[in-house]
């Protein structure tokens, strides 16, 4: 290619860059145009940090219990969401509690897939193709554990349960809460009535 038009390549692509309001989208075209750059990330995080989480701060980073997530990687590598690859060159494939663990943190933290790539150590476009994989393993999972009751005597089964937990009678399951403001009651530690969402003094129902 001659000099000038490289150049010119160059300087454009390069000016697109800089003006582009996300570097998501042109991060393997940087690394094809510059192969010397190399994007810093986080190291080793699952095995370095996730892996040494105590059960309480497992729960508090990912929302679910450490078994609800081992249970999900045990079932995702057997999905056909999860293809093996039939070669060995390049970067090593993924295990499959990086995918599970990387949707897992994208949903249960005020992030964005920037931060997961760097976190998680892959690129940002991977990163949406796992959590898209992730979330279609989710929904064809679900068909076989959200279940509607369908006889009268487990409808009335669950609602004798739920009305034993809640104190709501006649009710088969709900789906998600809402955050009512309240204020702070007192002789109270006014702390421990704000939630994850900062939204100060509230009960959730």
């Amino acid at each position: 290619m001659d000099k000038r038009l490289t150049y010119f390549v160059y300087s454009a692509v390069d000016d697109l860059l800089e003006s582009s309001s996300s570097s998501s989208d042109d991060e393997e075209l940087a690394l094809v145009l510059h192969p010397t750059n190399k994007y810093l990330r986080v190291m080793d995080f699952v095995q370095g940090v996730v892996n040494l989480y105590a059960n309480v701060e497992f729960k508090k980073h990912f929302r679910v219990e450490r078994d609800s997530a081992e249970y999900l990687i045990s079932k995702y590598p057997i999905s056909r969401y999860y293809a093996k690859r039939s070669y060995k060159e390049g970067r090593p494939q993924l295990a499959p509690n990086t995918h599970v663990l990387l949707f897992l943190w994208f949903c249960s933290n005020k992030t964005t897939i920037r931060e997961v790539s760097n976190l998680f150590n892959i690129s940002y476009s991977f990163a949406h193709y796992m959590i898209n994989n992730v979330t279609s393993f989710l929904v064809e999972l679900s068909r076989n554990v959200i279940k509607f009751p369908q006889s009268e005597y487990e409808k009335e089964g669950i609602a004798k349960n739920f009305e034993a937990i809640s104190g709501f009678p006649n009710v088969l399951g709900c789906i998600d809460g809402t955050y009512i403001s309240i204020r702070a009651p007192k002789l109270k530690i006014r702390s421990t009535y704000i939630n994850r969402h900062s939204f100060i003094h509230s009960l959730i129902y």
